[in-house]
């Protein structure tokens, strides 16, 4: 966005698993300001042009304590 300097989307194009060119496309929108950095909260996704994925986002927190297990790889 020219106004804000924000992404409104991001579009890539590639090859499917057959092929085929496939143009993938994630739009941005519902930007909040979350501890000074805009965030949007709002996600879409579209494969050649058919929305395949909407994410809405309830909360975004930074630099949250997490226990260093969660790291950890599982056993076999």
């Amino acid at each position: 966005d020219a106004e804000t300097g924000l992404e409104k989307k991001i579009s890539v194009t590639g090859r499917g698993p057959d092929g085929s060119q496939m143009a993938n496309v994630t739009e941005f929108s519902d930007y909040r300001s979350v501890d000074g950095s805009m965030v949007p909260f709002v996600l879409k996704q579209r494969q050649n042009g058919t929305l395949v994925a909407t994410t809405t986002l309830d909360k975004v927190e930074f630099n949250l304590s997490i226990e260093d297990g969660l790291f950890k790889m599982p056993a076999k």
